[in-house]
């Protein structure tokens, strides 16, 4: 073998390396959509998972807030009237006073 025919085989091997180099970056390239979308699925479920928790705790507090004011007005009608007794001996606590003496 000469010194050219070297030369050549260094050139086909930088060649076939050169090839084999824009090959696996050519698959690297391809793959990074995939992992796009599949990161983007991932927060689009994380995001879900978010707004169900959310609209579960949004659900509950009104929830109880309804029963709540549903519990308090049933109450205030139903022992009416000892709450005006007490309010007007609260208010009137002078003239119950005189009234007892």
């Amino acid at each position: 073998m000469n010194h050219q025919d070297d030369i050549l085989a260094s050139l086909d091997l930088a060649v076939a390396a050169k090839e084999t180099q824009n090959q696996e970056t050519e698959e690297v390239i391809e793959e990074i959509p995939v992992i796009k979308t599949e990161l983007e699925q991932q927060e689009k479920q994380e995001t879900k998972r978010t707004s169900k928790i959310l609209s579960h705790l949004v659900f509950l507090v009104k929830y109880f807030s309804t029963s709540l004011a549903i519990f308090a007005i049933l109450m205030g009608l139903s022992n009416y009237s000892a709450y005006s007794n007490i309010a007007y001996s609260f208010f009137f606590a002078e003239q119950m006073e005189h009234t007892k003496q």
